[in-house]
């Protein structure tokens, strides 16, 4: 049988532990920052009658065929320097593999000069609770790169688990990494921002909460469908510089973060609209240079 042991039992830790002992890894040894969580991952994976053993520190380990490093980006490095000069865990052959969506498998180099496999793979996934299901994969992309053996053992563990493996370069995951990062994080932003403005406007959260959920799942579904240039809608599409004049003017009155939050998008925005082709170049300069002046000095 495959035993995987565990460093790392937060939340992305916790979901691809289910994940995997649920498609027939046994679990081995839980070790994490604090003994209360790689306690609860244990009582949890007991809830699907999977045994795991929570122990406090990385010489505790017990030998295993691979080990996951659900740990932080800033801890990686260190982990792996420790973990190569374990006479035990891992083992040469065996498979070390991390869940960092910006560093690639080469900051476990340590290990890989051992004999022991190496890769990454990355959820693309937001893992904002702790996970509960041993199907909390299913239908998931997770981008994976690191050695072959590895990563040709690890995708078909992922695959059983129902998630869809993707390739990705080693060398570019900072680039792959603030992709998500900008879809999935700044869109929280995004939306704080709109319910700030909304709140001005004299709409309370709950209803603005209600009245964006519609829109939000249209334009996300009307991007991924069309293409983000052909689905963009709204002032800065149309090349309408009376609107984002007016908008400009009114945020004189909010934050300097909204302000600034408002034209860096709207220059981004000029740009695709560019693309898209409705408004003129005229109308777009114009829209450039309101949003380059001061909101308490737009052009009029």
């Amino acid at each position: 049988m495959t035993v995987l042991n565990v460093i790392g039992a937060g939340r992305a830790g916790t979901a691809v532990t289910l994940a995997l002992a649920g498609v027939g890894l046994s679990v081995g040894a839980i070790v994490s920052r604090t003994p209360a969580s790689a306690q609860r991952l244990c009582d949890c994976l007991a809830q699907f009658g999977i045994r795991g053993e929570a122990v406090d520190r990385l010489e505790q380990l017990t030998q295993a065929d691979i080990t996951l490093l659900s740990a932080s980006d800033g801890a990686l490095a260190d982990l792996a320097e420790e973990l190569s000069v374990s006479p035990d865990c891992p083992q040469p052959g065996g498979i070390v593999f991390h869940l960092s969506g910006a560093l690639s498998s080469a900051i476990l180099a340590p290990l890989s000069s051992k004999g022991i496999h190496v890769a990454s793979v990355h959820p693309v996934k937001s893992f904002s609770s702790l996970a509960s299901d041993p199907q909390t994969l299913s239908g998931i992309w997770c981008g994976f790169e690191g050695d072959g053996a590895a990563v040709s053992t690890l995708s078909k563990w992922f695959q059983d688990a129902g998630a869809i493996p993707f390739a990705i370069d080693g060398e570019r995951k900072p680039l792959y990494h603030a992709a998500a990062v900008v879809s999935c994080n700044y869109l929280y932003t995004l939306l704080e921002a709109s319910m700030q403005l909304y709140e001005a406007a004299g709409i309370d959260r709950d209803a603005a909460s209600r009245l964006l959920g519609p829109i939000l799942h249209e334009t996300i579904d009307n991007g991924l469908n069309l293409g983000p240039a052909e689905a963009l809608t709204g002032p800065i599409a149309r090349g309408d510089a009376a609107t984002v004049s007016k908008h400009w003017a009114a945020l004189a009155s909010q934050s300097e973060s909204l302000q600034a939050l408002y034209a860096a998008m709207g220059h981004a925005t000029v740009e695709l609209s560019g693309i898209k082709g409705h408004a003129t170049p005229t109308d777009l300069a114009m829209i450039r240079e309101i949003l380059s002046a001061s909101p308490t000095q737009y052009p009029r």
